[in-house]
């Protein structure tokens, strides 16, 4: 029995030491139930206006919860050939489609190819045509963003979402995240650490590329969004030193942010 006993407790500890480590090295799930109860509530909501305004937010989500996407499936089934005469109505359901792409899940495919095919609105044919080319861009996407190498204990998931979008190799989404962080109130100085890591390793890089530099200008703008004087110094190289114009500009406008 002695014997047992000292077992059992060499094997919890060994589960516990296991655990601690799994979490520290950044494999910990993120938990974003909290958001997606939020999104259901307000996709369920009589106002159409936070209907749709939870469509958009889906679509810059990441989330790929199906309790969330069969209900986005349901609305759109249930109300793509009703109230046709109306534009608002019909713009609610372009965003559904959006939103049900934004899954990534190609099991919704077929959804919205019933839609494309049968809706009379060719405004809203369209939009789910395009939806159902874009599942399987936003199936990588959401790979990024839940990403667990960058968890934190600790941490929120918006920001580890953030972080993950920011240190990626897809451009698209180094922009998405610093329009989200400079339109936002975040104070986290981790996450503008790598606004800073992220803006000295790319501004000086394809200078020709529009998009490139349009992602390094919103990156110069999140980091002066965040007030902070340590980054006065990263903007003001950017300022004199950028072969863009456009950089150079918006890297002044950043720093005059920062009182």
């Amino acid at each position: 029995m002695k014997k047992l006993i000292i077992f059992l407790l060499l094997f919890t500890t060994a589960i516990f030491i296991s655990n601690t480590m799994y979490v520290d090295r950044g494999y910990a799930e993120v938990d974003r139930s909290s958001e997606v109860d939020e999104y259901i509530t307000m996709l369920k909501s009589d106002n159409m206006e936070q209907r749709i305004n939870a469509a958009k937010r889906i679509t810059r989500s990441g989330l790929t919860d199906s309790k969330l996407f069969d209900l986005i499936r349901d609305n759109l089934l249930n109300g793509y050939q009703s109230h046709t005469d109306n534009p608002k109505h019909n713009d609610e359901m372009a965003w559904l489609c959006k939103a049900l792409a934004s899954s990534g899940n190609q099991e919704y495919k077929e959804v919205l190819k019933r839609v494309a095919d049968s809706t009379k609105d060719e405004k809203l044919a369209r939009y789910a045509r395009q939806s159902m080319e874009q599942i399987d861009e936003y199936a990588e996407r959401n790979k990024i963003i839940s990403d667990t190498k960058n968890v934190v204990p600790g941490q929120s998931p918006e920001v580890t979402k953030l972080i993950n979008m920011l240190k990626s190799d897809n451009i698209a989404l180094k922009k998405d995240a610093a329009k989200e962080i400079y339109r936002a109130h975040f104070t986290e100085h981790n996450l503008f650490e790598v606004v800073n890591e992220e803006l000295l390793k790319g501004y000086q890089l394809n200078a020709s590329d529009k998009n490139h530099v349009d992602a390094m200008a919103w990156l110069c703008k999140a980091l002066g969004a965040s007030g902070m004087q340590e980054y006065k110094a990263t903007l003001d190289n950017i300022t004199n030193t950028s072969s863009s114009e456009t950089l150079r500009k918006y890297a002044k406008q950043a720093l005059d942010m920062i009182k």
